[in-house]
């Protein structure tokens, strides 16, 4: 098996994943990606706009849509900040944080079925690949984003 081939399977495991995601939340118009800011959200509890999206590596206006959808879906709601009233918090409503709930256990559930009949010790050699790779990859973009300066 050649590295075009892993990284083809890769691709496939990522995009079925991705799938099985959406279709789960199909129900509640909610997109794959908006999941990862409302798990932000429950872990770290009341953020503003620019601390989200630079937490989930996106952009502030990419943040404001998924605000917005996520405020009309009853989600999410915005409050001022006590100390600075300028300052605008985003927190999860109750139910959505019974959303980050369902997102956790669904997660779990499907990492129970991605990595079903692996060994111990398969899933530690996997997970010292995966290091390796990200190395990899880290090393290449910050060495491309010092040329590109």
């Amino acid at each position: 098996m050649d590295c075009v081939e892993l990284e083809r399977h890769d691709m496939l495991i990522h995009k079925l994943q991705f799938k099985c995601t959406f279709r789960h939340f199909a129900d509640v118009d909610l997109h794959p990606g908006q999941l990862h800011f409302l798990m932000l959200l429950h872990e770290q509890g009341r953020l503003n706009q620019t601390d989200c999206a630079r937490k989930l590596g996106v952009s502030s206006a990419s943040i404001g849509m998924s605000v917005r959808r996520l405020e009309k879906a009853g989600l999410i709601k915005k409050s001022a900040d006590k100390n600075d009233l300028r300052v605008t918090k985003i927190e999860l409503t109750a139910r959505g944080k019974q959303m980050a709930d369902d997102a956790k256990m669904a997660g779990e559930d499907l990492l129970r079925i991605k990595y079903a009949g692996f060994s111990e010790t398969e899933i530690e050699q996997l997970s010292v690949y995966q290091k390796k790779i990200l190395k990899n990859m880290k090393t290449y973009y910050e060495n491309r984003e010092g040329e590109q300066q």
